[in-house]
């Protein structure tokens, strides 16, 4: 498992395209910015609001401007590669990391990259990130991952015990036709969406 010290920036990651990917970086990364406004789930009076920022391999092509598809891969293996995000209403405890270790039980060599930014001295403590190899569907491999954090509400605004936690989630699924060893997912397509969370940028709050 991956852990990072504090950083001082304000929040942690989820959202909906609205700029198109920057200039490439040094890193060997092209920054796309996303934002959200969208519905609590598990508590739809309440919105969440969330400006994004995840640094995207130069190696992967995304299907249009402003879709959140990528392709990825090379040679005979390929791979779809997909961002979705959410924020939900759950209890304070379990932590971040125990919730991404029931979302995603698979254990031992499934587990291609895990970490955790810690935060603490903030109000939404630490943020947890974990990517796994979930059992082929058929004759399609696929890659899964996400990052949780709690997200800072006014007192008040949930039942007592309830906080709203934020998700970025990446899927990734070979494309039919193509041809993917172990090499491609463990020392590929799963660090790369690692490096995703382990470098996502968030400013998030709920009205």
């Amino acid at each position: 498992m991956r852990f990072l010290a504090p950083l001082l920036l304000a929040g942690a990651l989820l959202a909906v395209p609205v700029a198109p990917a920057s200039a490439t970086l040094s890193t060997g990364a092209v920054r796309v910015r996303i934002k959200q406004d969208t519905t609590v789930v598990g508590f739809p009076s309440l919105t969440y609001h969330a400006s994004i920022s995840v640094l995207i391999p130069n190696s992967w092509r995304r299907t249009s401007s402003t879709s959140l598809a990528w392709g990825a891969g090379t040679g005979s293996c390929r791979y779809r590669v997909t961002i979705s995000t959410r924020a939900l209403a759950g209890p304070v405890t379990p932590g971040a990391v125990e919730r991404l270790a029931a979302e995603l039980p698979q254990t031992g060599a499934r587990v291609l990259d895990s970490g955790v930014r810690d935060s603490r001295g903030s109000a939404q403590g630490e943020s947890a990130w974990r990517v796994t190899r979930p059992s082929s569907i058929g004759s399609t491999l696929r890659v899964s991952g996400a990052r949780t954090r709690r997200i800072w509400t006014a007192a008040g605004v949930l039942p007592t015990g309830q906080v709203v936690w934020s998700e970025i989630r990446l899927q990734a699924r070979q494309l039919p036709g193509t041809e993917c060893h172990s090499g491609t997912w463990r020392e590929g397509i799963g660090p790369q969406m690692g490096d995703i969370f382990a470098t996502a940028g968030q400013r998030a709050y709920v009205s």
